[in-house]
């Protein structure tokens, strides 16, 4: 059976210009319209007036229309309202067709700003958004009833058209979501109050250990849990993010003796890859570990141990902790696995010595596990 470092590394992770212009009107009323203000008459008398207005009613004898001044908008209205000279009869003559004037702007006048509209926000149905995300997150169940409230105190208090809880299955990968359409805007402040509550708790405090637990789910969920909102819609997701994939291309190049003869072998340099090489035999270990699991090419030496420390630090986000694995799964292998944690400044030769090449224990072949923080 062969002796393969395994690498866990894990985390988680929206004028109308009404220029009322409301050009100055005068004060003058308006009259009707011109046949609202014809009384009745007999058809004699109605034909002549017609007649009369017909043969006197000439539009050279309107005078043309100026454009309006800022000070002379007052007039306006009054002016336009009488009937125009020269009709005879009783009767107002029509007045000559012209473009409507736009009302001058007087100097007082201000733009008044029409209330920007909030965008309507799309329908979502929550079980279909999670349905989405569940291959990114770990083996997950659903929080129901009496489970629900202990983990989100007032959450069953407030009317919502969805609400929906999942935590992990394993206690010590960072994952959790709960996803929630309230009724009224008015509640959404209230479910991210609730949500912080639960960050809070997990993270824990100088009188509450965490309740994440283990120090790396307490790191995970101060670095990796976040609340957003949109609309109606408010999401809390606390869960382990995927690390990139990752290869130097350098080859490591050593000597080596067959039939009497030396011959330079050339094998893969430093890298991280998805973790397959026994990936049944691992899990069946049972093992607390994270979500995100890859394999690490990596030597006891210091140039592969800096190429390390620019991996992670390009990778994770400060505060964030990873897990180096060595194991073995052979039918000798020994319970006990050595530990070791530190700072990713630690990581140096001396660190992956440990790593690569545990020390035996009772015979059996030795194992490490070595958490560094970012």
């Amino acid at each position: 059976m062969t002796q393969r470092n395994r690498n866990l590394l894990a985390l988680l992770l929206a004028l109308t210009l009404l220029l009322a212009l409301t050009a100055c009107g005068g004060d003058g009323e308006t009259k009707d319209p011109v046949e609202n203000q014809v009384e009745e008459t007999d058809d004699t008398q109605m034909e002549d007036a017609s007649a009369n207005t017909d043969d006197t009613a000439d539009d050279s004898n309107v005078p043309p229309e100026e454009p309006l001044k800022p000070e002379e908008a007052g007039a306006a209205t009054e002016t336009e309202s009488k009937p125009a000279s020269g009709n005879q009869g009783g009767v107002p003559a029509p007045k000559p067709e012209t473009p409507a004037e736009k009302p001058a702007e007087t100097p007082d006048s201000k733009p008044v700003e029409k209330p920007a509209e909030e965008p309507e926000t799309t329908a979502v149905d929550l079980a279909e958004f999670y349905a989405g995300l569940s291959d990114q997150l770990p083996a997950m169940m659903s929080v129901e009833g009496e489970t629900l409230e202990s983990y989100y105190p007032g959450l069953a208090d407030i009317a919502a058209r969805q609400c929906l809880v999942y935590y992990a299955a394993i206690s010590a990968s960072v994952g959790e979501i709960a996803l929630v359409e309230v009724e009224s805007a008015d509640d959404v402040q209230a479910v991210k109050d609730i949500f912080q509550a639960r960050i809070d708790y997990q993270v824990g405090d100088e009188t509450n250990p965490g309740g994440a637990w283990y120090p790396a789910s307490i790191e995970g969920w101060k670095n990796n849990s976040r609340i957003v909102s949109n609309g109606n819609y408010v999401m809390l997701v606390a869960a382990d993010h995927p690390l990139p994939l990752y290869d130097s291309g350098i080859r490591r190049s050593s000597a080596s003796t067959a039939g009497g003869a030396c011959v330079q072998v050339e094998t893969p340099g430093f890298s991280i890859q998805p973790h397959q090489y026994y990936r049944d035999a691992v899990e069946a270990l049972g093992l607390e570990m994270k979500l995100w699991q890859y394999e690490l090419n990596v030597e006891a030496a210091e140039a592969e141990a800096e190429q390390l420390r620019a991996y992670l630090k390009r990778s994770c986000r400060p505060g964030e902790t990873i897990e180096l694995w060595n194991l073995w799964v052979g039918d000798d292998r020994e319970e006990k696995i050595a530990r070791f944690q530190g700072r990713l400044g630690d990581l140096d030769r001396e660190a992956l010595e440990q790593l690569c090449d545990p020390p035996t224990q009772n015979g059996c072949p030795g194992q490490c596990r070595m958490a560094v923080t970012i």
